[in-house]
């Protein structure tokens, strides 16, 4: 069971930092067993979102959102099906997503089951006015504190100075995922003078806690994320000269170690 436990972040400079990593916190059981239906399960997923439950207006929220991709009607969900075996490629319900070939390895018996028949099932009886909810649910769980709901009720304000108080709220409160969506909020403000040195910051903060992770638990690998945020942070430091990379890595060790609430993420 993961348990928080010290680490110890070393800087560019040479700075070492003491954080403690700490497991996300897991949400609390809703106490309700749920049907094969979601036309079953709406009344009281509603109810309980309704009362205040953010797990339950969370968990509406994600099941709406899987019912505006599933084919309901026999003429739809045969159509998808047969250009799945046919094409080898999977469509969707939405005209915005665009159809998707599956791998030479992909069964597409299980493709099938998986991605169109089960969902169809769940969401057979489901109507499109309870699928246009969807919104009020999320913005109901993000304001009752669902981390997920946050992140995502965040994004949903990606342009605006919002996502960015959003997102830097999240990481005062310590929660690692902000970083990632701090950085898009940045890039997709509209005032075209983009300050890469916070950028730049945020993604070695993230970096520097994955390395601190990797460094007091050998029995979990961190070896992707590593990888990912390494170039990551190549790549944005084509955006800076020496001095403004100074200034970021000045910038991340104040955020770091000013942050008393640091640091929960997938330890």
């Amino acid at each position: 069971m993961p348990v928080t436990r010290p680490g110890l972040v070393e800087m560019p400079d040479g700075e070492q930092i003491e954080v403690m990593l700490k497991p996300m916190p897991r949400g609390t059981p809703l106490g309700i067993e749920l049907s094969d239906r979601l036309k079953d399960d709406y009344g009281p997923l509603r109810a309980m979102a309704e009362a205040g439950n953010a797990g339950a207006a969370m968990m509406l929220y994600d099941e709406l959102e899987r019912c505006r991709e599933a084919f309901t009607t026999e003429a739809s969900l045969n159509e998808a099906l047969t250009r799945l075996k046919r094409d080898r490629v999977l469509i969707y319900r939405s005209a915005n997503k665009k159809p998707q070939p599956i791998g030479q390895s992909s069964d597409p018996e299980q493709v099938a089951q998986s991605f169109l028949i089960k969902p169809a099932k769940r969401c057979a009886g489901t109507t499109d006015a309870q699928i246009a909810e969807s919104p009020q649910w999320l913005e109901r769980a993000a304001e009752g504190g669902d981390m997920r709901a946050r992140l995502a009720w965040g994004q949903a304000k990606f342009g605006t100075p919002e996502a960015v108080t959003d997102f830097t709220q999240l990481w005062n409160e310590g929660n690692l995922y902000a970083l990632q969506s701090l950085q898009m909020a940045l890039l997709r403000l509209p005032d075209p003078a983009t300050d890469y040195a916070y950028i730049y910051a945020y993604n070695l903060i993230e970096l520097k806690l994955y390395e601190a992770a990797a460094a007091t638990d050998r029995s979990r690998s961190y070896n992707f994320q590593l990888q990912v945020l390494g170039e990551r942070s190549n790549y944005l430091q084509g955006f800076l000269n020496p001095q403004e990379t100074t200034r970021a890595n000045e910038i991340a060790a104040f955020l770091l170690r000013n942050n008393p609430n640091c640091c929960e993420g997938p330890w």
